[in-house]
């Protein structure tokens, strides 16, 4: 949901050489045109993600109360 309003002010002095996240795979080249990028697009990304997440979200919480 952070999408919506993402951190921008607090991440646009940072020129980072590589990105690791804690799922998938790191960036590790044009780390900052990435991280420009991920911020500057994702409120236009968001129903895309929305769409493709939202079932396996799902699947998870009713998985919880089982």
């Amino acid at each position: 949901m952070s999408r919506l309003s993402p951190p921008r002010e607090r991440f646009t002095e940072f020129d980072p050489g590589r990105i690791l996240l804690g799922h998938g795979e790191g960036v590790f080249e044009d780390a900052s045109d990435a991280l420009a990028d991920t911020l500057g697009n994702a409120r236009r990304r968001f129903p895309r993600v929305l769409l493709l997440n939202v079932p396996t979200e799902i699947r998870t919480v009713l998985s919880a109360f089982r």
